[in-house]
């Protein structure tokens, strides 16, 4: 089974909860899709009626993961990040930081 990165919610009545260290999608008991928390991008949900656990919604708030809401059309109507910065946004912040310092030297040299 491929490595699922972006776990969309297409389907009416489906859930999404957490298990261990993974987010699976299922209606009526029936697992429509597994993704590890390790490897996921983004969750879409795009369906009314569909659910998603608190659980689930942690998770994704602690891996800086986005979980986005779009109506039946593909417009979004509400979108959920987390609120601290992520290691990526720290890491870009410090890599703009270094063009205007010494770093930006030693990195030059290191590269060459």
């Amino acid at each position: 089974m491929a490595i699922v990165t972006n776990l969309i919610a297409d389907t009416f009545g489906a859930h999404i909860g957490k298990y261990s260290e993974r987010l699976k999608l299922t209606k009526k008991g029936e697992t429509l899709a597994e993704a590890p928390l390790l490897h996921l991008e983004s969750v879409l949900v795009s369906s009314r009626g569909v659910s998603i656990s608190a659980d689930a919604l942690e998770a994704c708030c602690e891996k800086g993961i986005p979980v986005q809401f779009v109506d039946s059309r593909g417009e979004p109507y509400a979108a959920l990040y987390s609120a601290g910065i992520t290691g990526t946004v720290i890491t870009r912040r410090e890599q703009l930081l270094a063009y205007f310092d010494q770093r930006a030297c030693h990195l030059a040299i290191a590269f060459a």
